[in-house]
């Protein structure tokens, strides 16, 4: 366990510099999007806590970070839209998708205006359901939740 555990922190922490925010005027993009609806996949890689287990790319949670990649996700949102994508769905995953509400809440916002998708799935952990939250979402169009029980032994997750 302790090797596994020191892996895990250890890829956190070589990993870190990966989540860099600056400014392209020159973002690649095939100029020709499909004609019919494909499905978006949107990734918010921010947890209060790093589980040495998850694979997924994730980061501690830091407000000012989250709420710098939130608004540069809502920025590149809009460049899918001007260049004629169109998704049916969209799956919001992470990390912890939920970890800041109201950005969530935001950014589905613009994904149903520029969209307007049949489907939105977003993931969450058992500790951030809230009964007026999942009402808030279901109202913004939410049909599915996918709740992350990593494990029922609190000690594992640690």
């Amino acid at each position: 366990m302790f090797i596994e555990n020191f892996i895990g922190q250890f890829l956190k922490y070589k990993s870190k510099g990966y989540l860099q925010f600056e400014h392209f005027d020159n973002i690649i993009l095939p100029e020709n999007p499909p004609s019919e609806k494909i499905e978006l996949y949107v990734h918010i890689p921010f947890c209060r806590e790093l589980c040495p287990y998850c694979t997924f790319h994730s980061f501690r949670f830091n407000e000012g970070a989250a709420r710098q990649y939130f608004k540069a996700l809502r920025q590149e949102l809009k460049i899918y839209k001007d260049l004629g994508y169109q998704f049916g769905g969209a799956y919001i995953g992470g990390g912890t998708p939920t970890i800041l509400m109201d950005e969530l809440i935001e950014t589905i916002s613009l994904i149903n205006n520029l969209f307007s998708p049949e489907d939105i799935s977003v993931e969450t952990n058992p500790d951030h359901i809230k009964k007026n939250e999942l009402m808030r979402l279901a109202d913004m169009g939410v049909n599915r939740v996918s709740v992350g029980v990593q494990s029922f032994d609190d000690e594992i997750g640690r």
